[in-house]
């Protein structure tokens, strides 16, 4: 795999993984903030964003918290968990 990639995640974690990335655009949208207003308060590129919405690169932990903060939202947000438990059924 590469890196930040997801195409050999387990079934299980890509169903977590896709379930965030729905997250935040649907966060990102409720907020009215572009895809280039997140990514200039991360300090990354808009491409990145992106990325992460579209489920081609995982977010990093660090950066999903960073993100929880400049949106100004508690980080338990980017987690459905209702969906994820289902979905999963691990969780």
């Amino acid at each position: 795999m590469t890196k930040g990639g997801v195409s050999n995640l387990d079934p299980e974690t890509r169903v977590v993984h896709d379930a965030i990335a729905r997250q935040l655009v649907a966060l990102r949208k409720e907020l009215g903030m572009s895809q280039q207003a997140l990514a200039e308060e991360l300090g990354i590129s808009f491409q990145q964003i992106q990325k992460y919405e579209n489920g081609k690169n995982r977010i990093p932990a660090p950066r999903l918290y960073r993100m929880a903060v400049v949106m100004q939202i508690p980080v338990e947000r980017f987690f459905p968990e209702m969906k994820i438990a289902k979905a999963a059924n691990t969780i």
